[in-house]
């Protein structure tokens, strides 16, 4: 089977009157994508079967028709995982295709990227319109080997795709498709206000997005940098305390059914009423103009960071100085780690979130000196459950109706309990950075 990663061609930008997967192509993006064809007619082989698949977002479906159409093919399929990049969903795919199939998948970045290097060890940033042909050589786990790369409608020497530089424009390219994410699960949220699940995306997304605006702070001037930094923290600051109410909730109801408490729990009527409260003001807040204003606002400043870059290489040079500066303040605070010290502890994590952020985002930047991403991720999960134990201790002892007394004692000697676990299961995984 080979499997060809290709990337939508140039959309329209991202506007606040229409969703983000209703963008088009423009004009240029259709050309580009047509210039395409012959080199694709001449590297597929025509002789053995030609499976389209593509993300339902407007910009991917149409590249995909154009391909379709110049290779002569009658169908594209629409696969919703492609949208917010379901890699898990996309591997449980794979065994349905025939060995002699070549399977197209037109998707997005930073996914397409995150794949090459995650199933195939490839890692490459894919422009737009850019596709990248892999001959699957083993089934499970899936390996498979670079053949071509197809930019601009034309052949890449492989050669010059392990290590490519990175531009500011790329970083401003990566980080305009991580904004347009945060506005998808704005939409998602707004749909969804009562679901944890929504609310717990979008404040991930819109941390991911200041973590890398905070990797290129030094290059940006402070004026422009200040609001875009203060913008997105009071945007994630505006969810935390509903963030919160979810993990009490839900950590309240495990410790419930764990212990067969049956009948009605006064304890959960007060979660349930915090949280519909303030699940309302969270909506009220993402329905306002206050995040498609602050993407605009990034969007602009990016923009012109991006147009001022005098070297190419100059940024390239400058990330990866920054990165390796971020993992070595790193191993630095896990040597000086008191695993009891919250503060200690908060700082520690937050490093890791902004760390892991990047690189999955930059999958090149991380070559020289890369942590694991599985352990990066499992380190950031053990410390937030300890800082979040820290803060359900404090609103609980907040809590002073007698009332409630009996169900806060059980609930702050099982944190409690559980905290002493979660700090030895951290210790065992930060001794192995």
């Amino acid at each position: 089977m080979d499997i060809i990663l290709m990337r939508h061609g140039r959309a329209e930008a991202a506007q606040h009157s229409i969703s983000d997967d209703a963008r088009e192509l423009t004009r240029k993006g259709k050309e580009e994508t047509i210039s395409g064809i012959p080199f694709l007619r001449e590297k597929l082989d025509t002789e053995r079967p030609i499976l389209i698949w593509s993300s339902p977002a407007a910009r991917a479906g149409q590249t995909a028709q154009i391909v379709a159409e110049g290779l002569g093919i009658s169908d594209v399929v629409s696969q919703g995982f492609l949208y917010p990049g379901n890699g898990e969903v996309l591997m449980q795919s794979l065994p349905q295709i025939s060995d002699d199939t070549q399977l197209i998948i037109v998707g997005h970045e930073p996914h397409l990227s995150l794949w090459s290097e995650r199933f195939f060890g490839t890692p490459l940033v894919f422009e737009k319109g850019m596709a990248a042909a892999f001959r699957v050589t083993q089934r499970s786990p899936l390996t498979a080997d670079l053949m071509w790369v197809m930019t601009k409608g034309r052949d890449k020497d492989k050669k010059k795709l392990s290590e490519p530089p990175l531009s500011r424009k790329d970083f401003a390219e990566m980080l305009l498709v991580q904004a347009e994410k945060v506005l998808s699960l704005r939409e998602d949220l707004l749909a969804r206000p009562d679901e944890p699940a929504a609310v717990h995306a979008f404040r991930v997304q819109v941390r991911k997005l200041r973590s890398l605006i905070a990797f290129v702070k030094p290059t940006m001037d402070s004026a422009d940098h200040a609001p875009l930094r203060n913008e997105f923290r009071a945007m994630h600051n505006r969810l935390s305390y509903l963030r919160e109410t979810d993990v009490l909730l839900n950590l309240w109801q495990e410790l419930r059914d764990k212990h067969g408490l049956m009948g009605v729990s006064d304890l959960t009527r007060v979660f349930e009423r915090e949280r519909t409260k303030e699940a309302r003001k969270v909506q009220v807040f993402a329905a306002s103009t206050f995040v498609p204003d602050a993407l605009g606002s990034l969007s602009e400043a990016i923009g012109f960071w991006a147009d001022a870059e005098d070297r190419p290489d100059a940024f390239d040079a400058f990330a990866s100085v920054r990165f390796k500066t971020w993992r070595g303040n790193i191993k630095t605070a896990v040597k000086e780690l008191d695993i009891r010290d919250y503060a200690a502890i908060h700082l520690l994590r937050i490093r890791f979130k902004k760390l892991r952020y990047v690189q999955d985002a930059l999958p090149p930047l991380s070559k020289e000196s890369p942590l694991e991403s599985e352990n990066l991720k499992d380190i950031q999960d053990a410390l937030g459950r300890i800082c979040d134990i820290y803060i359900n201790i404090s609103a609980l002892d907040k809590m002073t109706s007698p009332k409630l007394s009996r169900e806060i004692g059980l609930f702050v000697g099982a944190l409690m309990k559980q905290r002493e676990e979660l700090e030895k299961q951290a210790r065992s995984l930060l001794k192995k950075k």
